[in-house]
């Protein structure tokens, strides 16, 4: 227990008790301190701490195809590599130093941090990252994939922090089982996932190949294809901007969900590709072709000689050259 007991703990005791039986106890579910309390799940560390996510220094990983949205705002993934570590490249793709943090990131549509989820290599395993605030303190909550009980975290946390602790029983339930299952990040982010069969793809969203830190976006950084997946709130490829979607079974098809937002999908459920006409994105001054551009540029500088040479025709594309 850190700091001694919390003024809360009897209540939260019994309130938590009641979120696991599904009986609503709680008039005003929220711990005094969330980041003290959700400190004392098994496996976990919790802390407050305005700076937690990615750092100053983190580059934004930006592929062909954009990151599907999020209910709290607009995704957007970044590497945050240790200090003065070369990444060497290894097996056609960056080894990641261990300390390297893999971050995506929500933010609002004021520029506020809604939310970020990291993936952290260590010298043994991988560790989660989850950064939110309660009640205006921003802070971290960080876990050993496989070790910490995902169910009884996702309990936690649906009790202690926001948007989750502010729904009546019924929803709460619903959003609990979907938190318990954004937390098990090991079931798709695998290290050394091939791609999915076009045509009988895997469930989604593993539909992309995974790097050694089991990324999906850095896979396909240096290209100008990428697959697109079906989960988000609403798919910002659809009529991207120099962009063209196909499908290995036939045409592409323009799905309405239930919200009315378009999705692009295949017959057979066949994954769907995009290509990004990077040369003709850049002459239209698209501003995706320049944050591309950007990415490639700022991540081969921290690549090994072999690295910057794999690249070089990346960068050639983008009309630069790699770091001497």
């Amino acid at each position: 227990m850190i700091g001694g007991r919390p003024r809360t703990a009897g209540r939260a005791t019994l309130c938590g008790l009641a979120l696991a039986t599904g009986i609503a106890a709680c008039s005003d579910p929220r711990p005094q301190d969330p980041w003290r309390f959700l400190a004392h799940q098994d496996g976990v560390t919790a802390r407050a701490d305005p700076s937690a996510g990615p750092s100053p220094r983190a580059i934004p990983l930006v592929g062909p195809a954009r990151p599907p949205d999020d209910p709290e705002g607009t995704v957007a993934v970044w590497v945050d590599l240790p200090a003065d570590e070369v990444v060497p490249w290894v097996d056609g793709q960056p080894a990641w130093p261990v300390g390297t943090v893999l971050w995506r990131t929500v933010h609002t549509d004021d520029g506020h941090l809604a939310e970020a989820q990291g993936l952290e290599r260590q010298d043994q395993g991988l560790r989660a990252h989850l950064v939110r605030e309660a009640d205006g303190v921003r802070g971290a909550v960080t876990w050993t994939l496989g070790t910490a009980d995902t169910e009884s975290l996702g309990r936690t946390l649906a009790y202690a922090l926001p948007p989750w602790r502010d729904l009546r029983p019924a929803p709460l339930d619903e959003a609990r089982t979907r938190l318990q299952a954004r937390l098990r990040c090991e079931a798709c982010h695998q290290p050394g996932l091939p791609a999915a069969d076009r045509v009988l793809q895997r469930a989604e969203p593993t539909v992309a190949a995974t790097d050694a830190l089991g990324a999906f976006t850095p896979t396909s950084l240096w290209s100008d294809q990428a697959p697109i997946p079906a989960h988000g709130v609403r798919d910002p490829n659809v009529d991207a901007a120099h962009t063209t979607v196909t499908c290995p079974t036939g045409p592409v098809h323009r799905v309405p969900d239930a919200q009315g937002d378009l999705r692009l999908r295949c017959s057979l459920g066949a994954v769907a590709v995009l290509t990004h006409d990077l040369g003709a994105a850049q002459q239209a001054g698209d501003p995706w072709a320049d944050a591309r551009c950007a990415s490639r540029n700022a991540l081969s500088a921290r690549l090994d000689a072999a690295g910057q040479a794999a690249v070089a025709p990346a960068l050639a594309a983008c009309g630069g050259s790699a770091a001497p």
